[in-house]
């Protein structure tokens, strides 16, 4: 089933789409207006935040859920619900969509309903994007406290997790995500989950080996007993799936070092297949002494989100991560209020996005002008994607963090 977003956009009359440049163009006018603050939105259209438990174990409507393994580089292996499994089958978990999104967002055919779906069940580009800064090391995580602000399946607070996060909450506008995707995904790769299916794929490796072995084995002894016939001239050896005549000394010589040559190559092979599954499964096992990370999970808009924390949180966060969250300018306020209450002194948002939102008019230039106008955040790239349609990820701090670290 396809899904895009569903804006409303006038149809062109030509039929053609806009082209690449016309696009930079509107976005250069639309950055040279000055971003308002959003009006107040009506009583009762607030969702309101509300703090989601981790239950001991997966429902029971997904213990048969079909997984796939998440590998960007060299980073931690990330199990989820497969997200096209999860849309196909979204008929099926109607009864526990009390916000009825995965019915809404069948029918219309849409990953965005504003005001009721804010496309949480698919996994965006950006995110990926993110995941590729983490692989490059850009990011410390060891003892952090992390917020996945706008968290979806919950990628990027999960891998902060593996990275020896000291904290990771989670938080999206709608339950239904929450409930039916992030905490699955998050049960999925606790400790216990990720060592025993480490285990299993190495069990399953073992094996191979062995009977690769026991067939090299029952090769070589059939090889011995033709050697018993009588005619020794006439005598084939297999080697490497070719045969040589016993007789011929010197071609033999020849291929057996051929045949030594791709053996080398062959284990050569194999030894690095090894030392990269042996990395990474060192960077999935957890530290002895490392404590299990603290996770917490919230659905609701941001605005309610904040009351729901309260004004003086308990700790503020070491790392905010969010991807594809800057589409709506009208959002732009209420973002800035969070990153200001919520982000630590010396604290870093990592945010990725995309140039610019077709039909919505949220962008980066757009963005990157309401931080200046505001005047307390600084922004700077830390990744540019040049494919397609182009992508960032951005670095944002305190202005008065960013002078310090330049000072020093």
């Amino acid at each position: 089933m396809a899904f895009s977003f569903n804006f409303d956009i006038k149809a062109k009359t030509d039929g053609c789409c806009q082209s690449i440049k016309t696009a930079e163009k509107d976005e250069e006018e639309d950055h040279l207006k000055p971003v308002k603050d959003a009006v107040a939105p009506p009583p009762g259209s607030v969702k309101e935040a509300r703090e989601h438990p981790l239950p001991p174990s997966l429902p029971a409507s997904l213990s048969d859920a079909v997984t796939e393994c998440v590998c960007v580089g060299s980073l931690p292996r990330l199990m989820c619900l497969d997200e096209c499994v999860q849309e196909r089958t979204a008929g099926e978990r109607e009864e526990e969509d009390d916000e009825a999104i995965l019915k809404r967002s069948r029918e219309e055919r849409s990953d965005l309903i504003s005001g009721v779906y804010e496309g949480g069940l698919r996994v965006w580009e950006c995110t990926y994007d993110l995941l590729q800064h983490m692989d490059q090391g850009g990011v410390e995580f060891s003892g952090r406290r992390v917020l996945d602000l706008g968290c979806g399946a919950g990628l990027l607070g999960l891998m902060a997790m593996r990275l020896g996060a000291e904290s990771v909450d989670f938080q999206d506008y709608n339950s239904t995500v929450i409930t039916q995707l992030t905490i699955p995904n998050t049960l999925l790769n606790m400790d216990t989950h990720t060592e025993t299916h480490s285990s299993d794929e190495e069990e399953e490796e073992e094996e191979e080996e062995e009977e690769e072995e026991r067939e090299s084995v029952s090769d070589g002894n059939k090889g011995k007993k033709s050697g018993k016939g009588g005619e020794k001239e006439k005598e084939e050896i297999k080697r490497g799936g070719d045969y040589v005549k016993k007789s011929d000394k010197g071609g033999m010589l020849k291929r057996r070092k051929e045949d030594e040559g791709e053996g080398e190559e062959e284990e050569k092979r194999k030894r690095q297949k090894r030392e990269e599954e042996e990395r990474r499964d060192a960077s999935d096992a957890p530290s002895p002494s490392q404590a299990p990370p603290t996770c917490r999970f919230f659905s609701g808009d941001w605005s309610s989100f904040l009351s729901l924390i309260g004004p003086e949180p308990a700790h503020k966060y070491d790392i905010i991560l969010t991807s594809e969250t800057i589409y709506n300018t009208s959002s732009y306020p209420t973002l800035h209020r969070l990153f200001h209450r919520l982000l630590a002194p010396d604290g870093q948002v990592l945010l990725a996005t995309k140039a610019h939102y077709f039909g919505v008019g949220g962008g980066l230039m757009l963005f990157q002008r309401f931080l200046e106008e505001r005047g307390e955040f600084a922004m700077a790239a830390v990744m540019d994607v040049e494919e397609g349609l182009q992508r960032h990820v951005l670095k944002i701090t305190f202005k008065t963090c960013a002078q310090d670290t330049h000072t020093t």
